[in-house]
């Protein structure tokens, strides 16, 4: 499953950039997805293999790429029932939602949206 987001803000500029503040560079969205699949890498080896029977699940992590200087492709693979194994083709369409923000406490959300996972 991939979702693109590009920013549609071309006329005035943003608040950010009307207060001095920085927004981070594609090599830092690209660093810090990085960090993210890396850092969350054990903890879904650690997952027992039934791990995603009571809701949907990431067993798989994240990744990112393609960066744009206004957009990023993030990949993931979600498990929302035990029996849609990977290359099964089987399980329900997932909605998955996804948040960019610029610091690790996710207060300066930059982008978010949602996007429906389905078995094809």
């Amino acid at each position: 499953m991939t979702s693109r987001h590009r920013s549609s803000e071309t006329s005035a500029p943003s608040s950010a950039a009307r207060t001095g503040a920085r927004t981070p560079s594609r090599r830092t969205v690209v660093k810090a997805a990085a960090a993210g699949a890396v850092l969350a890498a054990p903890l879904a080896a650690a997952l027992p293999a039934g791990a995603a029977g009571a809701a949907p699940a990431f067993l798989h992590g994240v990744a990112s790429g393609d960066p744009l200087p206004d957009g990023v492709l993030l990949w993931t693979r979600v498990t929302p029932v035990p029996e849609a194994v990977p290359g099964s083709g089987t399980g329900p369409d997932t909605e998955v939602n996804w948040v960019v923000a610029t610091d690790r406490d996710f207060t300066n959300v930059v982008a978010k949206g949602s996007v429906t996972a389905t078995a094809a």
